[in-house]
């Protein structure tokens, strides 16, 4: 068997967002609309631009300079469409069946990402109401439905069912809902119908914000991106076309060393066979959580990517034919 030990150069790190460091900012003039502007990014560069802390807004605003006087797009969006129940959390597309009073949801003053229940229908609400609400019982073979008077916010609501109960009631076809009409006793009351509220656009949590005071607001119904302007942040209608600004990886470079074991010689200046096993190294890397974007081949002193090397066995053999 010959063993071959070769060196690997890793790239890591998609927006260094594993090392705590930003990458590039690469300001764009072309005036797009939100949308746009992450196809941009995303096809030449990595993404619209993340701003995780105080420092990198700083850093951000350093960069811009005057540009920064007028709105400019970053990747921070109101996830409108990613309504779902607590219960499951398989999402509203995903069941294909929703109950929306009519005009709703349209998330008023910016801050409605929690689903209450009335006459029938589902309305979207700022989860720091205090509403009764209807909890679901798996356990419970003829009531399933509890109605709690007390009214609580959302996330006590939620909190309350699932340490009592199951969690909150979800209404995913017409017989739940209709089991929530019978249920709520003319009220308004939460159900287990949530969504999530703003994100990056590279799926980065939100740890820090720069929100102008008064916003998000949602003065337009549909202020679902946010712009950047003088240092704050303004939630803006995604369709509205502004300059931009992405951000490029900014790679952290690992070498290591691989040892491959074969029962036959391994031709490694072979283009193909490298190709080959560089690519089940990324993906075995993949497979467990590394955030590796590239893996390539380094050179040795002598010009080649492989030493091979006999094992203890191989050497026996080779020494016993040359006795013979």
């Amino acid at each position: 068997m010959a063993t071959a030990v070769v060196t690997l150069l890793f790239l890591s790190g998609l927006f260094s967002s594993c090392h705590g460091q930003a990458g590039q900012y690469h300001y764009v003039s072309n005036q797009l609309n939100w949308t746009e502007a992450q196809n941009y990014c995303r096809t030449h560069y990595s993404d619209l631009v993340t701003i995780r802390s105080q420092a990198e807004h700083t850093r951000f605003k350093t960069y811009l300079g005057d540009q920064g006087k007028k709105s400019i797009w970053i990747g921070l969006y109101n996830d409108i469409k990613s309504w779902r129940w607590s219960l499951d959390d398989n999402g509203l597309e995903q069941i294909g069946f929703s109950n929306w009073s009519k005009g709703e949801p349209d998330n008023k003053l910016g801050v409605q990402s929690c689903g209450d229940f009335y006459d029938g229908a589902w309305s979207d609400t700022s989860c720091t109401i205090q509403y009764p609400f209807i909890c679901y019982d798996e356990k419970e073979s003829a009531a399933k439905y509890i109605l709690i008077s007390k009214p609580k916010s959302w996330n006590d609501a939620q909190e309350y069912c699932r340490e009592h109960h199951t969690d909150l009631a979800s209404s995913r076809n017409q017989e739940e809902n209709r089991w929530l009409a019978s249920s709520s006793d003319n009220r308004t009351v939460w159900i287990g119908l949530f969504r999530d509220t703003w994100k990056w656009s590279d799926q980065s949590k939100i740890r820090f914000t720069a929100w102008h005071p008064n916003y998000p607001s949602n003065n337009r119904v549909n202020d679902d991106c946010a712009g950047y302007s003088n240092g704050y942040w303004y939630d803006r209608l995604c369709p509205n076309r502004y300059n931009f600004v992405c951000q490029s990886a900014t790679p952290h470079r690992q070498v290591v060393k691989v040892t491959i074991k074969t029962d036959s010689p391994l031709k490694m200046e072979d283009p193909a066979v490298q190709a080959a096993i560089t690519e089940q190294i990324h993906q075995k890397l993949l497979a467990e959580g590394q955030p590796v974007t590239r893996v390539t081949w380094r050179q040795q002193p002598d010009g080649n990517v492989l030493n091979e090397k006999k094992t203890k066995k191989a050497n026996k053999k080779r020494d016993k034919r040359d006795e013979l």
